[in-house]
């Protein structure tokens, strides 16, 4: 039969209840449909399991309650995970692997759910043509007028003023808000998020957007200290009444910083505070720093909430499918650290492709005798060593920067690029000089340019020890948990040296331990390909359609596998198939 996402999920199914753990890894760039494949999983896996479970009356068995939470959850990380791109409408900016749990009858008992790099720099800043996280716009869109009012929502025309006061409204059409508002919040209510939990959520997200209309004005000079310019008063009074803090404080936190001097070697370490005016540059990084933080913490705490619900109770859980869906490679007009670390976890990924499925292919031609005839497996280890390898790496490089803690200049760090990878095919440098400084990566998949500016201080990702100790006083407790949940972030200014860990080093750990996880697993492997740039219907680009088989490895898999025989067969199977033209030539 034709490949079908369904019949993965029962190949998956039936070797998991034979006692092997299983992961179905979903690839593609961005746009050609994993996130959709992935719904289509679940579904198929939540409707055989019920059949399954009614039929066995397995002791795990109850209804279709655990079918329709796991289901559930797809909305709600949908609409605060989800974005529209030039390439995707409904792009995922984060990864997830959802791991689903099975007791020993082969019956779904539960679900654990890890996610891997928001993309939060998106409630702040973002190019043009695209939006920020679907929810939003389904808040905004979605809401009734009391549900505005008592959660204090900004006017829809000051948010459709422009890009320039980082509103919401875009240049897409628009997408029906309103239905999906109301299906996210009736997946809360199915996963124990109940209204109160979902006012707490629609107000932090309302902070989030008057926040995000604030602007400084004042003289750079320090002479006359920065504050909120008076037509954003409003927004700095209500932002404040969200989140629970004075709003003196609030100002004062977003436009001065506090700097310690003094000794710490002493006993009673005494040290002298003082409070210095910031610039209107620094007053925008803390504000943007903070509503990233906030909208983060919101975010990871919506999955651990999504986690703890699903989670199967103790001890019945044996066996598990994991479902991975990560970002697609992405090549955008500008790409700065996000990219990067989304086109590294698919280099990783393809590398773990190769090295478990061409690789193991390989060494079967080798105990057949079968010849190769010179064909060469290109897995590009190279690239992926330029990139994450302990000494003499991009990825060391720039976490050195950060622990140098030194005035970011982007020529610096261009030069200091160069003169590091002058030598390598990999890491290279444009040949025409250009306005922004810049570096490029030959991805297995493609080149990608990415600009230098920046990448230190996302890769540093600081937030002000004043701005956490300011929402943690909130008096408003889901606020002040949403930060006592967590310990102090590992990128305080307080943390120097060694110590630091940096956004690329908790990326590079946690997908390590991804992949350590899998490598217990027998996996599934599904390349979505898209068929043509613009996400059009009825439209096949035959070679953007064959320079994705190439790159994702299906073209080498074919002729490896060719190289062997078009088709294999077990020898009971082939007797079976035969044996009359056996017995004649007998």
């Amino acid at each position: 039969m034709p490949a079908h996402v369904f019949a993965v999920a029962e190949r998956a199914l039936r070797n998991m209840k034979e006692g092997n753990n299983q992961s179905v890894i979903i690839s593609g760039e961005s746009g050609a449909g994993k996130t959709w494949t992935v719904r289509c999983l679940m579904r198929y896996l939540a409707t055989v399991n019920l059949q399954h479970a009614a039929l066995n009356l397995s002791d795990s068995f109850v209804g279709d309650e655990i079918e329709h939470r796991v289901l559930s959850s797809n909305p709600i990380l949908e609409a605060f995970g989800n974005a529209a791109t030039p390439r995707n409408h409904n792009s995922s900016r984060f990864g997830k692997y959802i791991q689903l749990q099975y007791d020993r009858c082969g019956t779904m008992v539960g679900a654990n759910l890890h996610v891997y790099l928001l993309e939060k720099t998106r409630v702040s800043n973002r190019d043009q043509f695209e939006r920020s996280y679907h929810i939003f716009y389904q808040m905004l869109n979605g809401c009734s007028e009391e549900e505005r009012k008592e959660w204090k929502l900004p006017d829809a025309e000051v948010l459709n003023k422009g890009d320039a006061a980082n509103e919401l409204n875009q240049s897409y059409e628009r997408m029906d808000d309103e239905s999906a508002f109301e299906k996210t919040r009736q997946s809360m209510m199915s996963v124990g998020i109940f209204t109160e939990a979902q006012n707490q959520i629609f107000t932090t997200l309302s902070a989030i957007l008057h926040l995000n209309q604030l602007e400084f004005e004042g003289d750079d000079d320090l002479s006359n200290p920065c504050t909120v310019r008076s037509e954003f008063q409003a927004n700095t009074k209500t932002s404040a009444q969200l989140l629970a803090v004075p709003i003196n404080h609030l100002v004062q936190t977003l436009t001065f910083r506090k700097i310690e001097a003094g000794s710490t070697r002493s006993a009673d370490r005494r040290r002298s505070i003082f409070k210095r005016p910031c610039t209107r540059a620094e007053c925008r990084a803390r504000r943007d720093a903070m509503v990233k933080c906030v909208y983060e913490r919101l975010f990871l705490w919506l999955v651990k909430q999504i986690g703890n619900d699903l989670s199967a109770p103790d001890k019945s859980a044996f066996h598990f499918i994991g479902l991975l869906d990560v970002y697609g490679f992405e090549s955008f007009k500008h790409n700065c650290l996000e990219q990067l670390c989304i086109n590294y976890a698919n280099e990783k990924l393809q590398q773990y492709y190769i090295h478990n499925f061409l690789k193991l292919k390989q060494d079967e031609l080798a105990l057949e005798g079968v010849s190769w005839d010179g064909m060469e497996i290109n897995d590009k280890i190279s690239c992926l060593n330029a990139l994450e390898s302990t000494r003499n790496s991009l990825f060391a490089l720039l976490n050195e920067e950060c622990r140098l803690n030194r005035t970011t200049d982007a020529l610096q760090l261009k030069s200091r690029l160069t003169d590091s990878f002058h030598k390598s095919p990999y890491i290279t440098q444009p040949r025409i000089s250009t306005e922004t400084p810049s570096f490029t990566v030959n991805h297995y998949a493609g080149k990608v340019v990415y600009a230098v500016k920046l990448l230190t201080v996302k890769n540093k990702d600081e937030l002000p020890l004043e701005i956490r100790e300011l929402l943690v006083d909130s008096t408003n407790p889901f606020i002040c948990n949403l930060f006592l949940d967590k310990s102090p972030d590992p990128a305080t200014p307080s943390t120097k040296g060694k110590s630091l860990e940096t956004v690329l080093s908790q990326f590079k750990k946690s997908l390590d331990e991804l992949l350590t996880t899998m490598s217990t697993t027998n996996c599934n492997y599904i390349r979505c390909i898209k068929p043509n740039m613009e996400s059009l219907p009825s439209k096949f680009d035959s070679r953007h359609v064959v320079e994705q088989l190439k790159s994702s490895g299906v073209v080498k898999t074919i002729q490896i596998c060719g190289s062997l025989h078009p088709h294999q067969l077990s020898y009971p199977h082939f007797i079976s198939q035969h044996v009359f033209v056996l017995r004649l030539g007998k």
